[in-house]
């Protein structure tokens, strides 16, 4: 591939057109480098976006304050008494 690279040059240089050349190989590898550069920063800001919408809505949920996701936001009265202690579930009907 270096060889190749080379005898392009050489023969852009015997043209006259070696500036052109150069300035083109410029614009394509900066513009590569820029595209990279943009996309990982959308990338970045995506995942950020979406780490704080999690963190936001699990809080929001409960769970992140201790409780469970089968309480979060329900009081089930009646499954603890005024000391805390935990009473048994009703029976069910047969």
């Amino acid at each position: 591939m270096a060889v190749f690279i080379l005898i392009v040059l050489l023969i852009a240089a015997i043209f006259g057109v070696l500036t052109a050349v150069l300035k083109l190989a410029a614009v394509i590898i900066l513009g590569t480098i820029l595209a990279v550069v943009f996309f990982g920063a959308l990338i970045w800001w995506a995942i950020r976006r979406q780490t704080r919408r999690f963190m936001k809505d699990f809080q929001a949920s409960g769970e992140g304050r201790g409780e469970s996701q089968y309480t979060a936001g329900r009081h089930n009265a009646g499954t603890v008494d005024v000391e805390g202690h935990v009473k048994p579930p009703p029976e069910l009907p047969t």
